[in-house]
């Protein structure tokens, strides 16, 4: 039946086609100034796709003291850019929703002096940051981890130079990765780079936002808007140079070309695209902030979530309304319905035929699935776990990164299932499933092995202080009894881990010293983790 409403619409439309739609315009208030983080934006304009979806977009550059979501909340723009992905004030949350994430790993990191390795060298120092960037999530719980805060820390107010870093007047600044990491290398100063994703702290970027009333009066605008900025998005990154050079020449004339296109392969890295769709938002990552906020007092406990996001269904469902109400209230001549009605038995057909390349498509999704993954807990089987513990030993290669391997054993599982019953140990096994993907990183896999063995690849790190920290989460994590059935079950695990490649050149030898490292953890008492201590790279 959606089938034929859709193929009626159409029919609508071709034979009582208006005058092409006038052109909209919208604004779009950056983040900062022209560089290649807004390539996207400004190619979908150069290159006509605004214009064909009936857009005229202006760019506007972000001035001294604005904030683009307060503009945006003020009804100046139509959409705004913001490295926040909740739009909050004074504890409550503001009109606005986030549609689109184009960075899934945030170009905000912490380089400090060549003396300092790690995250736990920074306590005590001076350390350069803006106001937004102290209350950035992730960058704040990297911090907050490590014991680093005002008490025993020097903060001082970023201005945006890096002089003050190359001057040694502070001990670490933040920075972009994108494009001030170029600047940074041009002095040739030794430094080291403290990055909060890889100590297991999710971070996004570019983040774009409207209205809710934008979503609820002007759907098919947003539409258009998110659908020609996608294309302009991929064109940009098929094409590096040449969008640098359009950016150059008409948007930063100031900018050097090396740069720009330094910062192009850099964005592109930050973007996933091997991994997301462009645009894509992590509904899990928006709504465990908003827990954040919610725990650390930023937001008031009262507000609801239910317009933080884009819902895109709701979206398409509202701009075929918006159709439908057109044909009922238009006065459509009888010679249409017959057409229609000519029609209307090719339709059944097509519905018909759309259906059993549904049904199909579904079975062949549904094998696929059973074929990679648990079919108790949905977490990716041995198969899917070893393709993707090669894939991630190769990128560790190429990238000059180790990885990491937990191989975890529940303790005393058996007594459970002898206990409550096999029915209370299955429960109990998709309830640590579920801590293990809360715990882990997006980027980083969780498998099931088999009975109650779990295995967890941790992905590009290179300070070893990461996998203390992702292994203590972890078992942080499983600290609270959980009821399962009625019943009080506490959950306690042994870890092993071994590193890739310090623990072995090959998977084989990797998970056997990851288990072997694992026995020797429950050996010692349980609710406990070893490292391996094999030595060397052979067998």
């Amino acid at each position: 039946m959606k089938t034929f409403i859709f193929f009626m619409v159409c029919m609508h439309s071709f034979l009582f086609a208006q005058p092409p739609s006038s052109i909209e315009k919208i604004s779009l208030q950056l983040q900062w100034t022209y560089q290649f983080q807004f390539a996207g934006f400004i190619m979908a304009k150069e290159l006509g796709y605004y214009k064909d979806n009936n857009l005229d977009v202006s760019f506007l550059e972000l001035q001294k003291n604005i904030n683009p979501l307060q503009v945006l909340h003020d009804k100046k723009v139509d959409f705004a850019l913001s490295n926040y992905t909740i739009a909050y004030q004074n504890k409550k949350l503001q009109d606005l929703t986030l549609i689109a994430t184009y960075f899934q790993r945030s170009p905000l990191v912490l380089i400090s002096k060549k003396e300092i390795s790690s995250i736990l060298g920074l306590k005590n120092k001076k350390i350069m940051l803006s106001s937004n960037e102290i209350n950035n999530v992730s960058l704040r719980k990297l911090l907050y981890s490590f014991d680093i805060n005002e008490q025993n820390t020097d903060f001082i107010t970023q201005d945006y130079s890096i002089q003050h870093f190359i001057n040694k007047t502070v001990d670490s600044i933040s920075i972009f990765t994108s494009n001030e990491l170029y600047e940074l290398e041009q002095y040739r100063i030794p430094f080291n780079v403290i990055d909060p994703f890889e100590y297991g702290f999710e971070t996004k970027a570019n983040n774009l936002f409207t209205s809710h009333e934008k979503i609820k009066n002007n759907p098919e605008q947003v539409r258009n808007f998110l659908f020609a900025t996608k294309k302009g998005w991929e064109y940009a990154l098929r094409n590096i140079e040449a969008t640098a050079k359009v950016i150059q020449e008409k948007y930063a004339k100031g900018k050097s070309l090396e740069k720009l296109i330094y910062e192009g392969k850099a964005i592109r890295e930050l973007m996933l695209i091997s991994l997301f769709n462009i645009g894509h938002v992590n509904e899990r990552f928006v709504y465990n902030e908003y827990s954040h906020l919610i725990q650390t007092n930023k937001l008031g406990s009262e507000q609801t979530t239910d317009k933080l996001i884009l819902n895109n269904e709701q979206q398409q469902q509202c701009i075929q309304e918006k159709h439908l109400k057109k044909a009922q209230d238009s006065q459509e001549p009888l010679i249409i319905f017959f057409l229609l009605a000519l029609l209307f038995m090719v339709l059944i057909w097509s519905f018909r035929m759309h259906r059993e390349i549904k049904l199909r498509k579904d079975a062949e999704t549904k094998f696929y699935h059973q074929a990679y993954h648990d079919m108790l807990t949905g977490l990716p089987n041995r198969t899917l776990f070893f393709d993707r513990l090669s894939q991630a030993m190769k990128n560790a290669d190429r990238r000059n990164e180790k990885i990491a391997l937990f191989y975890i054993d529940l303790d005393c599982f058996k007594q459970v299932n002898d206990s409550y019953g096999h029915h209370v140990g299955d429960a109990l096994l998709q309830e640590v499933a579920k801590i293990l993907k809360l715990a882990t990183r997006e980027t980083d896999t969780v498998a099931r092995m088999g009975g109650d063995e779990f295995i967890v690849i941790i992905n590009n790190f290179s300070k070893p202080e990461v996998i203390e920290l992702s292994v203590k989460k972890i078992m942080q994590a499983t600290q609270e009894s959980r009821v399962i059935y009625n019943q009080e079950i506490n959950i306690s695990m042994s870890i092993g881990i071994a590193i890739y490649p310090d623990h072995g050149p090959t998977s084989a030898t990797l998970i056997k010293n990851a288990d072997t490292a694992m026995y020797e953890a429950k050996n010692t008492g349980r609710n406990n983790y070893k490292y391996s201590t094999h030595k060397g790279g052979g067998e």
